[in-house]
C-alpha cells in the first residue's frame, strides 16, 4: 500500500495533503504562484497565465508539487504492482513528502531550467529549502526529518533522490509532450516556436537519462511505452531551424544533444516499428 500520511515527531499522524495545505497559508505561496515555470520558453506577447492555461498544472509553481506527489504515488504503485519496490514504509513516506515540498526555494530562487542551473544555484535553493522547511514545519517534524526531505529533493546520489530525480524527470517530459501537442493548435507563430523550442530541450535532456533506468525502474518502462507514439512523432517532426531560439554560440551543441537523444531513442525498444 501507498501511504497516505507521515506521523509528526509526537507520533501524530499528518495527512500528505495537509503538508499542502500548510504551504498554501504561508507568503511563500504567493511568491512561488507569481512565477511560471518553463519561463525561459514563454514569448513576451503571453502572459503568465495564457502559458499555463496552454500547458496545464505543471507550469504552476505551486500546482507542480501536488502534481509530483501524483507522480510519486503513481511511482510508487507501479514499483508494488512488479514486486520491485525496496523502499520501507518510513522511504515511502519522505519520498512522498518530498514531491509536496521539493520546490519551496524557488520561492526566493525562481524555476531554472534544467540545463541551465549551476552549482551555485543548487545550493542556493536547498539552502533556501531548509530555511523554509524550518520555520513552517520545525515545530511539528523533527531536523532529521527535514534533513532528510532536503537531501531527496536536491541530491541525486542518496538512495530515494536518485529515484525522486527520476521520477521529475517523468514530469519534465510531460511538459514537454503537452508542449509538442499543443504546437499544432496554437495560431500564433511566436507560440508555435516556444512550444517546439521546450519539446526539443526537455526531450535531447530528459530521454537518456530515462532510458538508462528502465531495468532499474519498471514504471519508467511503462511510461515511455505509454508515450511512445508521441516521442516518436516528436523525434521524427521537430523543426531543425528549432536550435536557432539558442544564442547563437550554443546552437551546434544543443542541436547535438537532440540528436544524440534522438539516436538512442530510435536504438532502444521504443523507438522500433509502426511509428519509425
Amino acid at each position: 500500500m501507498v501511504p497516505d500520511f507521515i506521523e509528526d515527531q509526537n507520533g501524530v499522524e499528518v495527512p500528505f495533503q495537509e503538508i499542502n495545505n500548510i504551504f498554501a497559508q504561508s507568503s511563500y505561496h504567493q511568491k512561488l504562484a507569481s512565477m511560471p515555470r518553463y519561463d525561459r520558453f514563454r514569448p513576451a506577447n503571453v502572459t503568465p497565465a495564457e502559458w499555463i492555461r496552454w500547458l496545464g498544472a505543471d507550469v504552476d509553481n505551486f500546482k507542480h508539487m501536488q502534481l509530483t506527489y501524483k507522480l510519486t504515488w503513481y511511482f510508487l504503485e507501479e514499483h508494488e504492482k512488479a514486486h520491485t519496490t525496496n523502499l520501507n514504509e518510513d522511504e515511502k513516506k519522505i519520498l512522498l513528502m518530498t514531491s509536496l515540498v521539493h520546490d519551496w526555494g524557488e520561492a526566493f530562487t525562481g524555476d531554472i531550467s534544467f540545463d541551465l542551473k549551476t552549482e551555485a544555484h543548487e545550493k542556493e535553493e536547498i539552502l533556501r529549502l531548509r530555511q523554509i522547511l524550518a520555520e513552517l514545519l520545525g515545530n511539528r517534524f523533527s531536523e532529521t526529518i527535514r534533513n532528510q526531505l532536503a537531501e531527496t529533493a536536491l541530491s541525486r546520489n542518496s538512495k530515494l533522490g536518485s529515484m525522486f530525480n527520476i521520477i521529475e524527470r517523468i514530469g519534465y517530459m510531460r511538459t514537454c509532450l503537452n508542449a509538442w501537442g499543443a504546437r499544432p493548435t496554437a495560431k500564433e507563430v511566436s507560440l508555435k516556436n516556444a512550444f517546439g523550442w521546450l519539446a526539443s530541450n526537455v526531450a535531447g535532456n530528459q530521454i537518456p537519462p530515462l532510458l538508462n533506468v528502465i531495468e532499474k525502474y519498471p514504471p519508467v518502462r511503462k511510461y515511455l511505452g505509454g508515450v511512445r507514439g508521441r516521442i516518436n512523432d516528436l523525434f521524427l517532426n521537430m523543426p531543425t531551424d528549432i536550435f536557432n531560439n539558442h544564442p547563437e554560440d550554443q546552437r551546434g551543441g544543443q542541436a547535438k544533444k537532440f540528436a544524440d537523444a534522438k539516436k538512442v531513442w530510435i536504438e532502444s525498444e521504443y523507438g522500433q516499428g509502426p511509428d519509425y
